[in-house]
């Protein structure tokens, strides 16, 4: 599980792991797992997510991507 907290405007951005053959499909990607995303904590003005993913798929702070 990966925790991140945001603020109003930032994002979070799911992609698919670059090790992953691009002729895979994404129900084989996901392989039945599901992503789940919650809400943990709300505080002023930030929301704490907490993250399940399969191992194929990177979760990123969107500022981090490429």
């Amino acid at each position: 599980m990966l925790v991140l907290t945001r603020k109003a405007g930032e994002a979070v951005t799911i992609e698919i792991d670059r090790s992953v053959d691009p002729k895979t499909t994404v129900g084989a990607v996901l392989d039945g797992q599901p992503v789940t995303i919650w809400v943990s904590q709300i505080k002023g003005g930030q929301v704490k997510l907490g993250v399940e993913a399969p191992p194929s798929l990177v979760i990123l702070r969107d500022e981090l991507k490429d």
